[in-house]
Order: C-alpha cells, then structure tokens, then sequence
C-alpha cells in the first residue's frame, strides 16, 4: 500500500507543471526615469541609478529606489534632491510592490510579449499611494523578463509629503514654477535564477 502511494506521488510530481523560477533585477539593464518640468516648458530627464528587486514565483514583485542615487546630470541638483527634497537621511529608499498575474506569467514562453494591467503601491517619503499602470512583460532567453511600462505613472508630490520640497527647490533656484507632479517611465529586467539542468548528464 505505501508502495503504491509512493508511485502516485512521483507521478503527479512528475506530470506537474514546472513552478516559476524566482528573479533577481538587474540593475545596470533597469531603468526608473521621470520628467521635471520647470518654468512652464523647460522639460527635463532624472533617474535614479541603484535600483534592488525581485520577482516571487508567485508573481509578487519588489521593487527599492535609492533615492540617494538621484541623478540629473547636474551635481549640486542632485544634492539639492536629496536634501531638501527627498530627505534621504530618513527616508533613503522609495519602494514598489505589486501583485502579476502569476497564472499568465507561467504560460508565457520565450519570444512571447503580453500586457498585464497592475497596480502597485508606492511607498515614499514616509507616505503610501495606490497606483495603475499597463505593464509590458516580454520573456527573453533564459527565462528573464523584461518589465515595461506602456504610459507614464503620475507621480503628485503633494501625496506623499514632497509638496514643500518641491517650493524649496524652485526657491533656491530661482525659477518661476516647477510642476508638482512628474511622469515616471519604469523599464525592469528581472533575471532567471534557476539553473537550468544538463540534459547532458
């Protein structure tokens, strides 16, 4: 009898579907990028250059921004961001969680390009907003996925407490306005962490 369970057991783990590996983003193939415009038509590219994350086997996928990496081309901006902006002595890092649809990220095969409609909290300066975007997941080889965003996310600095900094910056600058609320374009390479086996041996 126990041999008999023992066989029914291999065989349906056998016959199963194989589980989603985990991933690991890579940072130098990611990319967080957002838009300033200041002076009512002077439009601006930033992004921040240490990004950490990973994508679950059951589609939950964390994303941390270090706000500290900020980089505008311009030093004493960048340094300006930090302080008086983003306060990173006690808010270092800005996060992103979100939930995919893991049954349609198990089906997709490699070459293959589908669309997932997300949402995903973003966790910034001590505040915490509910947001939507249209995600382009492309599979690549070795089981990687690329994470594209299909229009810009919103970002209103007065949600999460920026609102203020936001007025510093335009003061210290000199500049007439500085829009409080910047486009951000998300562009995420997560790396397959399973070693695939050797048919060989």
């Amino acid at each position: 009898m126990f041999k008999a369970k023992a066989l029914l057991v291999a065989l349906a783990m056998v016959n199963a579907p194989a589980a989603l590996a985990d991933w690991v983003l890579e940072n130098d193939s990611s990319s967080i990028n957002f838009l300033s415009v200041k002076n009512a038509s002077v439009v601006e590219t930033h992004r921040f250059s240490a990004l950490q994350g990973t994508l679950s086997d059951s589609g939950k996928a964390h994303v941390v921004i270090s706000l500290a990496s900020v980089d505008t081309n311009i030093d004493i901006r960048d340094e300006r961001m930090r302080t008086m902006l983003f306060n990173t002595d006690l808010f270092p890092s800005a996060i992103l969680d979100a939930q995919l649809d893991q049954k349609q990220l198990a089906v997709m095969q490699v070459g293959q390009t589908m669309v997932l409609p997300v949402s995903f909290t973003l966790e910034l300066h001590g505040q915490q907003q509910t947001l939507e975007t249209n995600l382009q997941i492309i599979k690549v080889e070795n089981g990687d996925l690329l994470a594209n965003s299909l229009q810009p996310v919103v970002v209103d600095a007065a949600k999460f407490k920026l609102d203020e900094g936001v007025e510093a910056l335009r003061e210290v600058a000199k500049l007439n306005t500085i829009v409080p609320s910047v486009p951000v374009y998300v562009s995420l390479h997560f790396k397959n962490t399973q070693v695939p086996l050797d048919s060989d041996k």
